[in-house]
């Protein structure tokens, strides 16, 4: 893929009425939402993110990767992908243990995402990001502001995804992209 065609696709991501649509539809969807970001957040700290997968079923729990028949868990992980081999598990549940959330908690807030169109709840030391859209370093999402500290300024985060903008769309609710 050429230069050029990675910057259309990045400049098509970021244009103004691409954005306004995105606030408007988190807007209309966040009573969902909030509840969905109320559900993760009843799970202990241990449990930083959740993310879907394209196929039904696929999902990410921290650094543990459901893919087809086979559940792995990685040590390191670049961005949404494993880097290098890592422990298969033989069952979900094996794999989940410790992680916070049950096999059967953990099928139901990917299902309660799937209607929502979340692809990953994150959580920061801000909150909770919830993903609409984007990958690794290229969100739009939402952010559930728990910090009493939080400002709402363009920043680089812990792992090197730069928050280009927060736009307050509710009480300690900020939509923004990456």
């Amino acid at each position: 893929m050429s230069l050029d065609t990675v910057l259309s696709i990045d400049n098509s991501f970021h244009c103004e009425t691409c954005a306004a649509t995105r606030q408007d539809q988190f807007k209309r969807d966040l009573p969902g939402i909030r509840a969905l970001v109320q559900e993760f957040e009843k799970h202990p700290a241990a449990l930083h993110l959740v993310a879907r997968w394209g196929t039904p079923g696929d999902f990410r729990v921290n650094h543990i990767f459901h893919v087809g028949t086979r559940t792995q868990a990685y040590a390191e992980v670049a961005g949404f992908f494993p880097a290098q081999p890592g422990r298969t598990y033989p069952t979900e549940a094996t794999a989940l243990a410790g992680s916070g959330i049950t096999p059967l908690e953990l099928h139901k807030l990917l299902v309660d995402m799937a209607a929502l169109h979340i692809i990953a709840l994150v959580r920061t030391s801000d909150g909770v990001r919830a993903l609409r859209s984007g990958i690794s370093h290229t969100e739009a999402g939402l952010l559930f502001v728990s910090n009493p500290a939080f400002t709402p300024e363009p920043r680089d985060e812990d792992n090197g995804i730069r928050i280009t903008g927060f736009v307050p769309i509710a009480d300690k609710v900020y939509y923004f992209e990456s």
